[in-house]
């Protein structure tokens, strides 16, 4: 996930920046299968895969905020209506 993250950061445009941050999703969701699988086959104790599990939940949840805040930058209006131009809210996303 955060090899995605970092990736997309990198890219230098909010849109394919959120495409990774997607991607990441769909990692943490492999994740979420993989430790349940563990718990089945009893690598991972029940409060061990409830732990983790939990954690995964909320790095899950910022992920899906981050996504909507990137999506949403990208179609900002300026304080007079108009949109803001593909090369201010690159540079804004330049940043993290």
């Amino acid at each position: 996930m955060g090899a995605n993250i970092a990736e997309g950061c990198g890219r230098g445009t909010a849109r394919d920046f959120a495409r990774f941050v997607q991607i990441a999703l769909g990692s943490a969701s492999e994740l979420e299968y993989e430790l349940l699988l563990a718990s089945d086959l009893g690598l991972l104790s029940g409060t061990t895969y409830a732990a983790l599990e939990s954690s995964l939940v909320s790095v899950k949840r910022m992920l899906t905020g981050l996504v909507r805040r990137l999506m949403a930058d990208g179609r900002r209006l300026t304080a007079d209506g108009s949109a803001l131009s593909g090369e201010i809210i690159d540079r804004q996303v330049r940043g993290c």
